[in-house]
């Protein structure tokens, strides 16, 4: 079961249409479409009140700042629905939660 967040696919669709990926540009048209068709796969978990305590509460366990909230909120949101594994490309953005989650790295990060 793969779930996502709401902060997931806003990320997704910042890097698909911010500059050419693999050689290849995005229209935000052609971006939403694969947005789309990635939902499909994916249960789409909604960001709570709950996820707003976590993140607040996450923020501050770890002192998270700037950008870094962004992941933050990644791993509230997987706190609010009970998830322990998260399978990223960017570990090092998740490494201060490694008593809040693990980790799954693709072969090819």
């Amino acid at each position: 079961l793969f779930c996502i967040s709401p902060q997931i696919c806003r990320e997704f669709l910042v890097v698909l249409t911010r500059q050419p990926v693999s050689g290849r540009e995005f229209t935000v048209a052609e971006a939403q479409f694969a947005i789309k068709a990635w939902l499909e796969g994916c249960t789409l978990w909604a960001e709570t009140e709950d996820t707003n305590q976590q993140c607040m509460e996450l923020a501050e366990r770890y002192q998270v700042r700037g950008k870094q909230v962004h992941d933050c909120n990644i791993v509230a949101v997987m706190k609010t629905y009970g998830v322990r594994r998260l399978a990223t490309r960017n570990p090092r953005d998740f490494q201060r939660y490694g008593n809040e989650i693990g980790l799954e790295i693709p072969e090819s990060a």
